[in-house]
């Protein structure tokens, strides 16, 4: 399979960051997927639509610290896998609640509260959120990805991005105010 990713990626520097991820990731990536779908070639498809996703953002992939790396691989074959269990189970996902939440919603006195706090404090706030809600937001803050790079990355639609987004920073909002507020 390291063939079939190395030949879709054209610079050598990307060659062997694919590689690097390949050897140090894909048995933790495939472990996490078997662990989800119980199948062994349902997991071994996971790991490689992440891959291939992997392969589409490798520039911002590239750009997270090496130690991290793994963490966002892990993340994205987790979604892929979920993905496939919803499918495999015929799961409904057709209604998303993102309708009955204002996404776009304007700045407010919480949103400047929040820009002033120290960064600390912040993050130790963000690693309380669940992962479904710290990945999307770490992916758009942090990475500075869009919406629908997110979409891509994790396997998940764009409302439902938006939608993890708005709800990561309501989690955030009640945990500040709980707990670090002065």
């Amino acid at each position: 399979m390291l063939s079939i990713y190395l030949s879709m990626v054209e610079t050598e520097e990307e060659k062997s960051l694919v590689e690097e991820l390949y050897i140090k990731y894909e048995q933790a990536m495939y472990r996490t997927a078997f662990s989800i779908l119980h199948n062994k070639h349902s997991a071994e498809d996971a790991v490689h639509i992440a891959f291939v996703r992997v392969i589409k953002y490798l520039e911002k992939i590239s750009s997270i610290p090496g130690n991290k790396r793994g963490y966002y691989l892990i993340i994205i074959v987790k979604n892929v896998s979920l993905a496939m269990m919803k499918e495999q189970n015929k799961y409904d996902d057709s209604k998303d609640i993102s309708e009955f939440y204002d996404i776009e919603a304007p700045d407010s006195v919480e949103d400047e509260a929040l820009s002033d706090i120290s960064l600390q404090a912040l993050v130790n706030a963000l690693h309380e959120l669940p992962d479904i809600y710290y990945e999307p937001l770490y992916l758009k803050l942090v990475l500075e990805m869009s919406i629908s790079e997110i979409s891509d990355l994790l396997g998940i639609a764009p409302n439902a991005v938006r939608q993890r987004i708005y709800k990561a920073k309501m989690k955030l909002r009640k945990i500040w105010g709980e707990k670090y507020a002065e």
